[in-house]
Formats: structure tokens, sequence, C-alpha cells
């Protein structure tokens, strides 16, 4: 394998992240270890990164980054997936965005369809910071067309499982910085070995 292979792999492609850069091209990003709501701004090629991520190394080490370079289109299979177990598109009012994580979905309780009372759980993806995907008991697609607050509970629970979070204000990454740390159980072993069991 060349040496000129990529080794900087995404775990949160540009693709998406691109969705969600402000006028400038930049995201406004918080990683834990800074201080709370000290946000920086940069480009999507330098967020949600790391070396080698994919590259397969084999017993003599040698290393193979062509499984970084594989971008097929989504088989159709998986489209039929989508339907068949239901797909719904979380919108959100103009007045908010979705924000990114390290850990692409999320899972939070919102408000119940038709201002009734309750809560119930969501499990999602933003994929562009208005728009928000996920799976439904019924099958097909279907649009829910949630409320600031919903938005708003949906970060903080993405802000809540994330070691870095980013988005297109610079407000809004400040204050989800003040979301204390709870990492998905597989991340909690990860981010001990990395960072110190103090953290």
């Amino acid at each position: 394998m060349s040496n000129n292979a990529p080794h900087r792999h995404h775990y949160v492609p540009r693709m998406v992240q691109r969705n969600f850069t402000n006028e400038s091209g930049g995201l406004y990003f918080w990683r834990r270890g800074m201080n709370i709501g000290e946000v920086r701004i940069t480009k999507p090629s330098n967020l949600f990164v790391e070396d080698h991520l994919y590259t397969i190394v084999d017993k003599n080490g040698a290393r193979d980054a062509r499984i970084a370079s594989q971008a097929d289109p989504m088989p159709d299979e998986m489209l039929v997936e989508f339907r068949n177990r239901g797909l719904v598109i979380y919108v959100a009012p103009s007045e908010t965005s979705f924000i990114l994580g390290d850990d692409m979905s999320g899972d939070a309780l919102v408000s119940s369809r038709g201002g009734t009372t309750g809560a119930r759980r969501v499990q999602f993806m933003p994929i562009a910071p208005d728009v928000a995907v996920g799976y439904c008991d019924t099958r097909g697609v279907h649009t829910d067309h949630l409320t600031a607050m919903d938005v708003r509970l949906m970060n903080e629970a993405m802000a809540k499982q994330s070691y870095l979070i980013a988005g297109r204000s610079k407000a809004q990454i400040a204050s989800l910085s003040r979301i204390p740390y709870d990492p998905p159980e597989i991340m909690k072993g990860w981010f001990k070995s990395r960072h110190g069991a103090d953290q």
C-alpha cells in the first residue's frame, strides 16, 4: 500500500458535517477538557477525525487503508429495510438547530405528539441542522414536526453522551458545553483509558 494513502479518517462523515457549517464554512465546536463555554471554530476536515481509524494492519504490521476509500451508494435493500421498519423524519422549527456529536445517534425523551401530557422516547441521528432521522414503530416514512423544546432536549441528549459536539451556533454550543458527560457504556472504558479515571 502506498505511503500516500489517506490516514485521517472521519467517523462523522464530512458530507454530513458540511450540512451544519455556518456562513463562513466553519463549525463551532467544544470538546470535553476545554473550559465550559470555550467554543472554537474550525473546518469539517478537522473534526470527528482519527488517524488510521479504518486502516487494517496485518500480522506483519503493513497498513491497508483501502476500506476508508470505499464509498458505495446505499444498497436498495437498505432503503427497503428503512421503509419496512418505519422511518421518521424529525423536522426542527426554523428558530432551532440540531447539533452533531461524536456518537452520531442519540436517544431522548421529548413531548408527546399533539400537545398532550406525557413524553415519548425517540432515537435519532441529525443529518442537517433542521432534520434528523430515526426509526418508528409504524411501517413507512413519516414526518414529525418538533417543538423548540424537543430539539433542545435532543441536543442535550447528544451533548450528554458526546466527548465532542459541533454546530452552526456559537451560543448554542457554549450553552450545551454545560451538560455533564455520561457516555454510552461502550465508550466508558475507552474514555478512562485515554483521559484517566478522574474524568
